[in-house]
C-alpha cells in the first residue's frame, strides 16, 4: 500500500519558540506522522537554515523553501503518493490553489484559516479609525468567503469562527482543528509566585500584541502601580518594538524571547491577555492555564474558547475593572488556587494532544481518508 503523502503549505517555517501558532502546525505535523503520512513542507520564507533537528522531530521528510507558483507547480507535477494538502492563511491559499486545481486537480486542499483574517483585519481598522483598513478588511471578507467556496474542506480553530463562516458560507464544509497542549505538572503554590506576565511576539509586525501592550500600560497599569507600586510586570516575547523597549523599568521587564517560558510562568500570579484587536483563539491562554497560572484578558482575547473557560479567568475591558481583576486574582490565594486547576481542566477536557487527534480524524474521514488506510 503506498504511504500517503501531505503537502503542508505555510508562509514561515514553524518556530515554536516565536509564536504560538507554530506550536499548533508542529502539533498537527506529529499527529500526520503518527497516523502514518508522509510529510511535505513548503514555505514561502526562504533561507531558513539548519532544520534538520525539526524535521527529524515532527516527521518532514522534504521542506521546500521559497515556495511560488513556479516550485509548486514543479513539485506537484513529480509528486507520487500526493493524497492531501494543506494550506494555511488566505493570501497563500488564494496564490497555490489555482496551480493545484490545474495540475493535481483530484487531490483535496483543506484551507486552514489559522484565525478569520477579516474579522482580525476590521477590528484593526475600527481600532484605529482607518477606513483604508476597513476597504481591505471587507475585501478580505470576500476572499475568505470565495476560498470556503472552493475548496473541499475549511479548518477553524475554534466553534465560535466556525459559526460565523457557517452563516457566511452556509454551504462550505467546515470542522473545528483547534489546539494541543501538554499539561505540566508540579505547579508552584500561589505563596511562591507575585507579578504578572504578557506572552506574545511581535514578529513580522504582530500589531495584536503590539496594541495590546500599548493599552496595557497606558491605561491598565498606572491603575495597577497605584495600589501596588512594587508589583512587577514581565514581557516575554520576540522582535520586541522600540517603543515598547523603551517603556521598561523595575516594575516592566522587557525580556523579549525566552528559552524557558515554564520558569516564568512559575513565578508569576496572573497572566494577562489585553488583546484590543485579533481574532481566533489564543494560544498565549492556552499555554497559560497548561501551566497552572490563571488568566484576565479583554472579550477578544476570551474569544472562542468553552464555556468552562469562564471559570479559568476573568474577563473584562473597562481598564479600571481589568486592573481591580488583576489585583484581586493576583492578592486572594483562594481564587487564584480555584482558577489555576480550572485552566488545567479546560486544557485537558478541550486542548489535550488525544482531542487534537480525534478532530483531525474526523477531518481526515469527511475527506475519505483515515490515516494510511483510505
Amino acid at each position: 500500500m503506498t504511504v500517503p503523502v501531505l503537502l503542508y503549505l505555510e508562509e514561515f517555517f514553524p518556530d515554536p519558540r516565536r509564536d504560538t501558532g507554530s506550536h499548533r502546525v508542529c502539533c498537527l505535523l506529529s499527529l500526520f506522522r503518527e497516523k502514518g503520512w508522509r510529510i511535505v513542507l513548503g514555505v514561502q520564507q526562504k533561507g531558513v537554515e539548519d532544520t534538520e533537528d525539526f524535521q527529524k522531530q515532527f516527521g518532514v521528510e522534504a521542506l521546500l523553501q521559497g515556495m511560488t507558483e513556479a516550485s509548486l507547480r514543479e513539485y506537484c507535477e513529480q509528486a507520487s503518493g500526493l493524497r492531501l494538502v494543506w494550506s494555511a492563511r488566505p493570501e497563500g491559499t488564494s496564490t497555490f490553489l489555482p496551480v493545484l486545481r490545474e495540475v493535481v486537480p483530484h487531490v483535496p486542499v483543506v484551507y486552514d484559516t489559522i484565525d478569520l483574517h477579516h474579522i482580525r483585519e476590521y477590528r484593526h481598522a475600527r481600532y484605529l479609525k482607518n477606513g483604508g483598513l476597513l476597504h481591505k478588511s471587507l475585501q478580505r471578507k470576500q476572499q475568505e468567503c470565495a476560498l470556503a467556496n472552493a475548496v473541499e474542506h475549511v479548518v477553524l480553530v475554534s466553534d465560535h469562527e466556525k459559526d460565523v463562516l457557517q452563516q457566511l458560507v452556509p454551504s462550505a464544509h467546515l470542522s473545528t482543528v483547534a489546539w494541543s497542549q501538554e499539561l505540566y505538572e508540579n505547579i508552584p503554590g500561589w505563596d511562591s509566585r507575585s507579578g504578572l506576565l504578557f506572552v506574545g511576539g511581535f514578529f513580522n509586525g504582530a500589531s495584536a500584541n503590539a496594541e495590546s501592550m500599548r493599552w496595557f500600560l497606558d491605561k491598565v497599569w498606572p491603575l495597577i502601580q497605584q495600589k501596588n507600586s512594587e508589583l512587577c510586570l514581565w514581557v516575554v516575547g520576540g522582535d520586541v518594538p522600540a517603543w515598547l523597549q523603551g517603556r521598561a523599568s523595575d516594575q516592566v521587564q522587557i525580556l523579549g524571547r525566552v528559552m524557558d517560558l515554564q520558569a516564568m510562568m512559575d513565578r508569576v500570579r496572573v497572566s494577562v491577555a489585553p488583546l484590543q484587536i485579533g481574532a481566533g483563539i489564543k494560544g498565549k491562554i492556552i499555554e497559560s492555564w497548561a501551566m497552572g497560572v490563571p488568566v484576565v484578558a479583554t472579550s477578544i482575547a476570551a474569544e472562542g474558547f468553552p464555556e468552562a473557560g469562564t471559570l479559568a479567568m476573568k474577563v473584562q475591558d473597562d481598564p479600571q475593572e481589568f486592573a481591580d481583576a488583576v489585583l484581586e486574582l493576583h492578592d486572594q490565594e483562594k481564587a487564584w488556587t480555584q482558577m489555576s486547576g480550572a485552566g488545567q481542566e479546560v486544557v485537558r477536557r478541550y486542548f489535550s494532544r488525544e482531542v487534537l487527534s480525534a478532530q483531525l480524524d474526523a477531518l481526515l474521514a469527511s475527506c475519505n481518508y483515515e490515516g494510511c488506510d483510505g
